[in-house]
């Protein structure tokens, strides 16, 4: 299909090219191997990203060594892989899971890995990411905080994903300083946006930055995310909505008398209804494309008839 034109730059609503989708079943046999390398060369001479994350930080090589089960893959094919993806092999995805530790554990055994094997793990960038948190984040003051952001978007470094799985626009509204009401960090944020930091990765529970911001009662950040096309109907990874998390910490702030921070979820409630959000979104309304919504929406099924017909919507 790539031979006949087949469109290999575009994405699916959980961030995913078809590489990624592709590697989820590993590669079973010497057939695979080969024929996989010839895609990624051919990718390669047609500038395909193979760096891009879907929205739990994983790229296509994390899904391919995540999913291997009994299949373990030698060192000459790993090395080719490596040759041609470029990759960092110390990036971690949100289950804190990367490509070296899946080398030393594998491969190693106690033996010294091949010089080849060696040189392509030394020359992948060591990301601040692989060590700590973003603790900066969780210390700093609101007059460091925008200094560190604009450092960090000159590096080019907005996409890494810290040791706790999340990425610096997560780490900044969970812990970051909310006292204006979200103000600053609604700046920082776009900042971040702006430099291609993802609005829909999720940290390992699954929750997504509108989701945090909401229930921190982030007012102008969750502004900023919708205008920039947040999703209304993320659902964390047991299924909770949006609306039904933020209800609960604002019961929960009701109940403990902080006044000021549930007027501040209430406003964020009112904001997310006003942009469609539902109290218990579907699968369908988590995943499905807006394209697809549309289409869907123009045919529905006579209960009658069983006849499909257009809607005037």
């Amino acid at each position: 299909m790539v031979a006949e034109g087949a469109h290999v730059h575009r994405f699916n609503t959980s961030g995913q090219s078809f590489l990624h989708l592709l590697c989820q079943n590993g590669l079973h046999t010497k057939d695979d191997m080969d024929e996989f390398l010839k895609l990624l060369r051919r990718l390669s001479q047609m500038d395909f990203s193979f760096s891009t994350n879907d929205y739990q930080g994983r790229t296509a090589l994390h899904d391919l060594l995540r999913c291997t089960n009994e299949q373990k893959y030698s060192e000459e094919f790993l090395c080719e892989i490596f040759s041609v993806m470029q990759l960092n092999l110390n990036a971690l995805d949100n289950s804190g899971f990367n490509v070296s530790k899946y080398v030393f554990t594998n491969l190693a055994h106690g033996e010294i890995l091949d010089v080849q094997t060696r040189r392509h793990l030394k020359n992948r960038r060591p990301s601040s990411s692989d060590i700590q948190p973003f603790f900066f984040i969780q210390k700093s003051s609101a007059q460091e905080l925008p200094t560190w952001i604009d450092e960090r978007c000159k590096m080019e470094s907005v996409k890494d994903i810290d040791a706790a799985g999340d990425t610096i626009l997560i780490t900044m509204l969970k812990h970051g300083p909310g006292d204006d009401g979200g103000k600053l960090l609604a700046d920082c944020a776009n900042k971040l946006i702006t430099a291609r930091c993802s609005i829909h990765m999720r940290d390992r529970t699954g929750n997504t930055a509108l989701a945090i911001a909401t229930r921190r009662g982030l007012r102008p950040v969750a502004k900023i995310l919708l205008k920039r096309g947040a999703h209304v109907h993320s659902r964390d990874s047991m299924g909770v909505g949006i609306l039904s998390q933020a209800e609960s910490t604002m019961i929960e702030a009701k109940n403990t008398g902080d006044e000021r921070l549930y007027a501040r979820i209430l406003s964020c409630i009112m904001l997310l209804i006003e942009a469609g959000a539902k109290a218990e979104p579907t699968e369908q309304d988590e995943w499905m494309s807006r394209s697809a919504k549309k289409a869907f929406a123009r045919t529905t099924i006579s209960p009658d008839t069983g006849s499909s017909h257009s809607s005037m919507i």
